[in-house]
């Protein structure tokens, strides 16, 4: 379940008044469920790496941002609506193969993917006055994906990391009087991630990364924590 919600400050425009107003919106409801399979393949010898085939199937269980947009704009609201979207409205499927090749030690590491991501028919209305709205087939673009790092052991309780993960994403497209390509929709995301983990003393590991943006579609920095937690026993 995913609960979201978002506040918009406005102001009248070519107009003197100080005034800003608030708009709120929420969406509640399930999000996108993800299903993910993992095979690792046989070693053919001790020195060879470690090979592990990968598959996320993602689903477009959440509410739809595309029907969201469409119903506030027959509304008569079509700057801001009620309503928050909680999935992306598409199924995607992401096939990647990671390989690991331990030298004691150092760990290197790679993985190598692609996201597809389906086309889907979003509708089209016509308004009393013959306009067409809606979005039609819209296809979001695909992704190609690529990372590679290595890890180093700096006692028994924790390790250092340190790796390279680049996205290319295609465009996106919408066909709704005729094909058209939305500018600026194929964006290349590089980032370089610093990582710590230390295994505590209930074995927990605490996981932090800081990630540094490469390129200029990916943001400046980003700070991820994670320790997983049991509730009772």
């Amino acid at each position: 379940r995913e609960d979201r919600e978002a506040s918009t400050r406005s102001r009248e425009f070519l107009t003197g008044a100080a005034n800003e107003s608030v708009f709120k919106a929420q969406g509640q409801g399930i999000g996108d469920l993800e299903f993910g399979l993992r095979y690792q393949f046989r070693r053919r010898k001790p020195t060879s790496p470690y090979l592990v085939g990968n598959l996320r199937v993602k689903s477009d269980t959440g509410s739809d941002p595309f029907e969201i947009a469409t119903a506030s704009s027959l509304s008569g609201e079509p700057q801001f609506s009620t309503e928050l979207p909680t999935g992306s409205g598409f199924w995607s499927v992401n096939p990647s193969l990671t390989f690991i090749y331990p030298t004691d030690p150092v760990v290197f590491f790679g993985n190598v993917g692609y996201l597809w991501t389906l086309e889907d028919d979003k509708g089209t209305t016509v308004d009393d006055d013959g306009n067409i709205l809606g979005f039609g087939i819209v296809d979001p673009g695909d992704a190609y994906r690529f990372s590679f790092g290595l890890g180093l052991g700096l006692n028994e309780r924790s390790s250092f990391s340190i790796s390279y993960q680049l996205d290319q994403f295609t465009k996106t497209t919408i066909e709704n009087t005729i094909d058209e390509e939305i500018a600026g929709s194929d964006v290349t995301i590089g980032r370089l991630l610093l990582g710590y983990s230390l295994r505590l003393s209930n074995g927990n590991p605490f996981n932090l990364a800081i990630g540094i943006g490469t390129t200029e579609d990916a943001p400046d920095t980003d700070i991820t924590f994670r320790m997983p937690f049991n509730f009772g026993e």
